[in-house]
């Protein structure tokens, strides 16, 4: 069996371990908390440019089209789905606001959760058909 030796001075082992033994990992250390919230925010970043990249667009409608398929859902409550002309720096369309429609104001359409759609760059509607 070992015998463990006391120590004497505890203050004194402790200032002799971390002046010869330790080694701080400082920045490693906290470049792994980074590592996993930027990994993260990547992957996110990185789902939705594949649903940006692989998304069919429709086809322009007509504005009236466009406009009785606007108060076609908002009579019915019906889900709709709006595809806009609006394109990142890339020409890549943005990703459709799905919704219902709340209301209208000053050419802006409210969708709820502050998702407003200027009613000129609608490209398309869909009523959603899971309603």
């Amino acid at each position: 069996m070992a015998h463990i030796k006391p120590v004497d001075d505890p203050e004194a082992t402790a200032a002799n371990f971390f002046k010869n033994d330790y080694q701080d990992r400082g920045m490693v250390k906290w470049q792994g908390y980074f590592l996993s919230d930027h990994t993260s925010a990547l992957k996110t970043e990185a789902k939705e440019d594949e649903q940006m990249w692989h998304q069919q667009i429709p086809d322009p409608m007509m504005p009236t089209r466009i406009k009785e398929l606007l108060e076609q859902a908002q009579t019915k409550s019906q889900t709709v789905i709006i595809y806009t002309n609006v394109t990142d720096l890339n020409q890549r369309f943005q990703i459709p606001i799905i919704g219902r429609i709340q209301g209208w104001e000053n050419q802006m359409l409210y969708l709820g959760d502050a998702n407003f759609v200027a009613i000129k760059d609608i490209r398309a509607v869909i009523i959603d058909s899971v309603d």
